[in-house]
């Protein structure tokens, strides 16, 4: 059965790829976001803002040490954000070398804290 709210969804992140982002995956209700580190935040503050991802949950973080791919960066960071009227999972990733900060999502999410 086709969800009209997964529809609007997948056209609102499409106009956000092209402008934060450059990758993604999605797999049922798991969407994932692979985007620039300097477009992070206003990804993140859109997927929040937006009424209809209304990504207010933040899960979790995570990091992955790619010690054999270096290409993109040594380090993967993974945000794990839910919305439970929705049941959609997006998870942004976002690869780092190690040596740059990432801005803290403490502003947005006080879950990050």
């Amino acid at each position: 059965m086709f969800n009209i709210k997964i529809f609007y969804l997948f056209q609102f992140i499409s106009n956000v790829l092209s402008k934060f982002g450059y990758g993604y995956i999605l797999k049922k209700s798991n969407l994932s976001i692979f985007v620039i580190e300097s477009n992070m935040y206003f990804l993140l503050y859109a997927l929040k803002k937006n009424e209809i991802c209304s990504m207010y949950s933040l899960l979790d973080i995570a990091v992955s040490d790619l010690l054999k791919l270096r290409q993109n960066g040594r380090f993967l960071l993974n945000y794990v954000f839910w919305n439970y009227s929705n049941e959609i999972r997006i998870i942004i990733k976002l690869f780092n070398n190690g040596r740059s900060p990432i801005r803290s999502l403490t502003g947005l999410y006080n879950s990050s804290d």
